[in-house]
């Protein structure tokens, strides 16, 4: 293949091809065959950028994992906001402009700082910014031990 993602290959060489782009991409073959009668057909290939991140749904501060933090990656450029809110529907965290990934930034399980650890289910809102710019929400629940 060349810069250009066209696919240069002669005989029975080209069966099949596999591309793996990282942006759309129109892909097109030249199918010749019977002494010089041939065929053009392009496919566009639309790639479509996948938010990934790590949420824990259970976290113990008193135990090995201390915080509750996202795990982002290249994807992400920054956390926007991170409410935890308990059954009630009342806030019990809230930050903004969390570096992605920065442990030291999360919930530490205790309801607005307070000295007591809250044990429990509580619920969470998390708005990033994708590298692109775009605004995603994550909504769920993790179990506080």
């Amino acid at each position: 293949m060349d810069s250009k993602g066209i696919i240069v290959c002669s005989g029975k060489t080209c069966q099949s091809v596999k591309v793996a782009p990282l942006e759309d991409e129109r892909y097109c073959v030249t199918v010749y065959y019977n002494d010089g009668c041939n065929v053009n057909e392009c496919i566009d290939v639309i790639v479509k950028k996948i938010v990934v991140i790590t949420v824990p749904n259970v976290f113990s501060p008193d135990g090995n994992n201390t915080t509750f933090y996202i795990e982002a990656y290249e994807t992400i450029k920054t956390i926007k906001s991170m409410s935890i809110f308990d059954r009630w529907g009342n806030l019990a965290f809230f930050k903004e402009n969390i570096a992605a990934g920065d442990k030291t930034q999360g919930w530490n399980g205790k309801f607005n700082n307070s000295d007591a650890i809250v044990r429990g289910v509580f619920v969470y809102k998390i708005e990033i910014e994708t590298i692109e710019g775009k605004i995603e929400m994550f909504v769920g629940d993790v179990t506080v031990l």
